[in-house]
């Protein structure tokens, strides 16, 4: 490791796929590496008890920081164009959630928004 923040976590290698995906590896310390255990955990936990996928809850983290994002910019007097460019080829460009899950996030029947 070339760093001593027990808060870093270093991508070390990057291998691009014939299919779109990527693998990563990264260099952690045993500290960090059990947090990130430790807040994958928590993270599967709430979906579970709110019934929505992962995906959803990324994506609806994803949207939250877009907003700020663009508050911020608006402030600032600066453009918000290429955020929202750039936040709307993510969404296009990604999969499509689990067979289980709509796109709402609901898990089972009766998926949909509430009227």
């Amino acid at each position: 490791m070339k760093y001593d923040d027990k808060s870093l976590i270093e991508v070390v290698n990057v291998v691009e796929h014939e299919d779109g995906g990527a693998t990563y590896t990264f260099d952690m310390t045993d500290e960090m590496s059990r947090i990130c255990g430790e807040v994958g955990l928590k993270l599967l936990l709430y979906c579970g008890m709110l019934e929505k996928s992962p995906e959803f809850v990324f994506n609806m983290l994803g949207d939250m920081i877009h907003k700020m994002l663009e508050d911020d910019q608006a402030n600032q007097t600066g453009s918000v164009e290429s955020t929202k460019a750039f936040t709307q080829e993510k969404k296009a460009n990604q999969p499509s959630p689990d067979k289980g899950f709509d796109e709402y996030g609901n898990y089972g029947e009766n998926n949909g928004p509430l009227a």
